[in-house]
């Protein structure tokens, strides 16, 4: 697409800094991010899906969820800006669990989503039932290499209670 396409595309979403894709950057990512893989997602899944305007005027972006206990994640390359987290959740962890979870703990009412503001050093606690648009326009919200991404864990695991020692923690 060319710039003027890029420009007419972000228009209806309220300006907000964005952060810098440089590994410079990169090092305040937790840990336990860091360290994830994206296996079963092709290069051309990740590379090839971009925010889009649909013909109602809404966005739709690819997401990343990324899961730090199981060093896996999930991308949806269109989720639609006025659709609540809870709404894909429902989907991914719905009657069939993944393969990963072996313990059978990923139920939708169990999980929780943060992202990071790596300046600040941040995890922001996301509401389920909070739309992407909501968020995109959070003030402390970046999105890196055109993609939001969002850590999932389950409330109240000790993995999550460990993960979140020593973070600073802030709900939406």
């Amino acid at each position: 697409p060319s710039l003027t396409d890029l420009q007419e595309l972000l228009q209806p979403v309220k300006p907000r800094q964005r952060a810098s894709d440089s590994e410079d950057e990169d090092e305040g990512s937790s840990a336990a991010i860091a360290q994830l893989s994206v296996d079963g997602l092709s290069s051309q899944e990740v590379m090839g899906a971009q925010v889009f305007l649909d013909e109602k005027g809404s966005l739709h972006w690819p997401v990343l969820f990324l899961y730090p206990e199981h060093q896996q994640s999930d991308f949806i390359s269109a989720f639609c800006e006025n659709s609540c987290f809870m709404d894909h959740i429902a989907v991914m962890f719905g009657e069939e669990l993944p393969p990963w979870d072996a313990d059978r703990k990923y139920h939708p009412q169990n999980l929780q989503l943060y992202f990071e503001d790596e300046k600040t050093e941040t995890l922001y606690q996301v509401n389920p039932q909070t739309s992407l648009l909501k968020v995109l326009q959070h003030k402390r919200f970046f999105v890196k290499g055109g993609t939001p991404s969002f850590i999932v864990v389950v409330n109240g695991s000790p993995f999550t209670k460990q993960f979140l020692t020593g973070k600073k923690t802030q709900e939406l």
